[in-house]
């Protein structure tokens, strides 16, 4: 598996994305330091035809609770489309399995889902 965290600036806000089966997934954290330390994290699924940024103002009312993890699904908001030839679909079974590399890539075993 290969993964690529690319920078870029978005109003001032650097942007990762990450490669998951070959296509370019856009991802943030939205966070706050808290002195106890490790908070549990909060992962916000966006519907059909939108993108993450439907959720910044619940993960920035909610991250005082949560680390908040938002991602564009696969051809949706920053997200990239799959290259013409490639066997991914749009079926659900292909959109979970992508969450499953990206939360393996991430190293997190436990999360809460919105």
């Amino acid at each position: 598996m290969i993964v690529d965290f690319q920078l870029t600036k978005d109003k001032g806000r650097k942007m990762p994305y990450i490669q998951i089966r070959g296509v370019e997934h856009y991802y943030e954290w939205v966070k706050k330091s808290t002195a106890s330390g490790n908070k549990p994290v909060m992962v916000f699924i966006h519907g059909w035809c939108g993108s993450s940024r439907y959720w910044e103002s619940t993960a920035k009312a909610l991250s005082n609770t949560f680390d908040c993890l938002l991602y564009d699904l696969r051809g949706f908001g920053r997200s990239k489309l799959p290259q013409q030839g490639t066997k991914l679909t749009y079926e659900m079974e292909d959109y979970a399995e992508d969450l499953v590399v990206l939360l393996d890539t991430l190293g997190l075993d436990r999360i809460y889902i919105n």
